[in-house]
């Protein structure tokens, strides 16, 4: 992710759509939140956007990333938000009622324990806030090159055994067009996704494709409360 510091603001915009709908589903509760957290915040760019939204609350920012958090802090910085390295599973316990997540939990070394962790965080009735890549996403690339995504009913349930009830949950797809393979592949990289499986040989069949290529996000956005 470090590696994705200075090119990630110019490669987001899946990211930063996907957060604005989020956003968006959120103020649809019509809900104030006196403490909230953006769990994998990276750049700070769609925190900056929640921040605006709710300017009232106290805010925390995580990532494990610290280039990224960098430039968190100072994009942040005249917002008063609270911007240090911390991964999912190491939150304090009941301390927010709104835990935010945008394009982040796919990154989990093991989700179910995320949530959990997550859950503990939050304070009675709390929210929790995601969205992420389902099965679907880059459906252009072979299946043994790419990370493994979750199917949108198995997100849900894995909620439920963490101690949630949905509220919400969308599915969308966007798709997106590139001159080449290569600058599709780069386009993943330079927004810190690398999502591509190293030494990959079925990717080599790509290498030369140098007509426009697609790439396919198939995104879920979820609102659960705790219970």
């Amino acid at each position: 992710f470090n590696n994705a510091a200075s090119t990630y603001d110019d490669n987001c915009n899946v990211q930063l759509e996907v957060g604005l709908e989020l956003i968006n589903q959120l103020v649809q509760l019509d809900t104030n939140y006196s403490d909230i957290i953006d769990l994998g915040c990276g750049t700070g760019i769609v925190t900056k956007k929640l921040v605006k939204q709710f300017p009232k609350a106290s805010f925390h920012a995580i990532d494990i990333a610290c280039h990224l958090l960098k430039i968190a802090q100072n994009r942040l910085a005249e917002n008063n938000v609270n911007v240090y390295e911390r991964d999912f599973d190491n939150l304090s316990k009941a301390q927010f009622e709104l835990a935010f997540a945008n394009m982040s939990l796919q990154w989990s070394v093991f989700l179910p324990k995320s949530f959990i962790s997550i859950r503990n965080s939050l304070k009675e009735n709390g929210i929790l806030a995601f969205s992420l890549p389902l099965i679907g996403t880059f459906s252009e690339l072979p299946k043994e090159s790419k990370m493994e995504f979750l199917e949108q009913r198995d997100t849900l349930k894995l909620l439920e055994q963490a101690g949630f009830i949905n509220i919400y949950t969308s599915v969308s797809i966007i798709r997106l067009e590139f001159p080449s393979f290569l600058t599709a592949l780069k386009s993943i990289k330079a927004a810190g996704a690398n999502a591509l499986k190293s030494n990959s040989s079925s990717l080599l069949k790509f290498k030369d494709h140098q007509n426009s290529f697609f790439l396919t996000y198939k995104i879920g956005l979820f609102i659960a409360k705790k219970i």
